[in-house]
């Protein structure tokens, strides 16, 4: 219902805009366009976004919103309305955060109490196939004792062949956490330190085919047009399940 400003000039061009619940609440929103990152992209947001709220991971709450023409008209920014046209129908929000929290800071040692949740953020994108967060550019806020993960429109990147061929439950399949220039953001923090994954592999194992299909059954129809990313995300992580446990002995080898 109101657009507020751009943020930051990332690839995917994100925007602060101000939406309406059906619950006619006015929410604040950090918007990504289907002009700026494509269908297959927001469908990698979506799943990564739902099964991390699943494994009580910290990600801001996902949204569904829709954009209109007559949206578009009353943005101010050329340039960002002319994306907004492209982009009428369905598009990713989240649930934009507290202004306390920052981004979290190139090279900060992970405070002791950081540490697990801080471990999982890194299992959770070896298991999804997200090189997105990594030591220059992480994709993670922080505030006090607090982490805030987001941008997962890379996950699953087996769709598009960034990293390669072989699985997370395969040996070397999660080597891109450690590779050096694109290290993930806790690798050196975490490396050579003792992690527990028993929580999150038990908050993983429990999710089940049904909640697979509640999260395909919530993609729109608009963005299943072109690409299969739907099917092969759930099939992908029906694979993973069955090889649960190899992967994430693969999470502990990469930190040793």
């Amino acid at each position: 219902v109101r657009f507020d400003r751009r943020l930051g000039s990332g690839r995917t061009k994100p925007c602060i805009i101000f939406a309406e619940t059906e619950e006619h609440e006015e929410v604040e929103l950090v918007l990504k366009l289907a002009a700026g990152c494509e269908f297959r992209g927001l469908v990698c947001e979506a799943f990564a976004s739902l099964l991390a709220d699943d494994l009580d991971l910290p990600v801001p709450q996902a949204c569904l919103v829709e954009i209109t023409d007559e949206f578009a008209r009353t943005v101010p920014d050329r340039e960002v309305a002319a994306n907004i046209r492209k982009s009428c129908g369905f598009n990713f929000g989240s649930r934009k955060l507290s202004p306390q929290f920052s981004t979290w800071p190139v090279g900060r040692p992970i405070p002791l109490a950081l540490r697990p949740m801080a471990a999982e953020v890194l299992a959770f994108d070896g298991l999804l196939q997200n090189p997105d967060r990594r030591w220059n550019n992480p994709n993670c806020l922080v505030r006090g004792d607090e982490l805030a993960i987001f941008d997962h429109d890379l996950a699953f990147s087996f769709l598009a062949g960034i990293i390669g061929g072989r699985q997370p439950w395969e040996p070397g399949g999660l080597d891109f956490l450690a590779a050096n220039a694109n290290r993930h953001v806790f690798f050196d923090g975490l490396q050579g330190t003792p992690v527990n994954f028993d929580r999150f592999l038990g908050a993983f194992e429990s999710i089940d085919r049904r909640r697979l299909s509640e999260y395909s059954n919530a993609i729109p129809q608009q963005w299943r047009n072109g690409t299969d990313a739907t099917g092969r995300i759930v099939a992908y992580i029906e694979q993973l399940k069955e090889h649960l446990a190899e992967a994430i002995a693969e999470v502990a080898r990469v930190l040793v």
